[in-house]
């Protein structure tokens, strides 16, 4: 299997991706509406990093270099970019109608029966093949994970088996196409450096009653909000760590707690914490960007909560 990771920096960036995997979502629209056991929770944090990393990685690929595939060496005959994509997602709607005793597609190995060909298409297959497992997945428990699973693709395994094999087979391909991309003179977006804020967007204004920052920029494909504010700032205008505080973003504004991760915080909740020697403003198990509509560059403003 291709590594997704190499060498002291990449090792990093795997520490840092295992603890932004708490943050990351299972859709929104689940939270507060059904209770997911902790089970699918751990298990979907690692689904959930491997879904938004694949999705962000096949997006970034031009339209036009969907029919890339890669030439001498040891290449030989392999799948182009787009029958990459189209194979996974044929291959996430397998695994999890395995789970639920349903007829998986057929030939999947070469892209299966999905009439989807250009990126537009591939891409719609691709999020619905990865909203569909983590529909399945949600319903997973300790009573059920070792349920008998299987069929042609994982063969006899469990709902617990067939899940993990579907993150190690995306994660697979995830590592041949990101040198797919890099050949092509894409970074994929979550190897691309963390945004750091400028010394023009880390100057805070203190009027209002608050304090007025930067969002320095969106961690991809998290949706983690990266903000120019620094400890002092909080501090000056009487926000103390374990307590409340408002953000204000656009026309929107949120409750966040001033804490150090996303253990502090209930699914759903917001929650700021040191990164870096800036805060991060973060939602656990789900996406504070797309919630929020916020863009790197925007105004932010912070105060205590009314």
């Amino acid at each position: 299997m291709p590594h997704l990771f190499h060498g002291r920096k990449a090792c990093q960036r795997l520490n840092a991706a295992l603890v932004l995997a708490a943050g990351l979502t299972f859709p929104a629209r689940t939270l507060g509406q059904e209770r997911i056991d902790p089970m699918a929770v751990t298990v979907g944090q690692s689904y959930t990093m491997i879904e938004r990393s694949f999705i962000a990685l096949a997006d970034a690929m031009p339209a036009g270099q969907y029919a890339f595939k890669p030439t001498g060496g040891a290449f030989g005959d392999v799948r182009t970019f787009g029958e990459q994509v189209k194979h996974v997602a044929c291959s996430n709607f397998a695994f999890f109608n395995e789970i639920e005793k349903k007829a998986p597609p057929e030939g999947c190995g070469t892209g299966g029966p999905h009439p989807a060909t250009t990126k537009t298409e591939l891409m719609a297959y691709l999020r619905e093949s990865f909203a569909y497992g983590g529909q399945v997945l949600r319903t997973m428990t300790p009573a059920n994970a070792l349920e008998a699973a299987g069929g042609p693709y994982g063969g006899k395994s469990t709902r617990l088996g067939l899940t993990t094999l579907a993150v190690w087979h995306a994660s697979d391909h995830y590592g041949q196409l990101a040198v797919y991309l890099r050949m092509n003179g894409v970074v994929p977006p979550a190897s691309q450096p963390e945004p750091v804020p400028t010394s023009a967007s880390a100057a805070t204004v203190f009027k209002d009653g608050g304090a007025f920052g930067t969002l320095a920029g969106v961690q991809q494909p998290f949706g983690n909000l990266v903000t120019s504010f620094v400890e002092a700032d909080f501090r000056s205008i009487g926000i103390a760590a374990g307590k409340s505080f408002q953000l204000r973003c656009r026309d929107n504004t949120f409750n966040v707690l001033l804490g150090r991760g996303f253990a502090d915080v209930p699914s759903g909740e917001w929650v700021a914490f040191l990164s870096r020697g800036t805060f991060t403003i973060a939602r656990n198990l789900a996406n504070a960007a797309e919630t929020s509509g916020c863009m790197a560059g925007d105004s932010l403003f912070v105060s205590q909560r009314q």
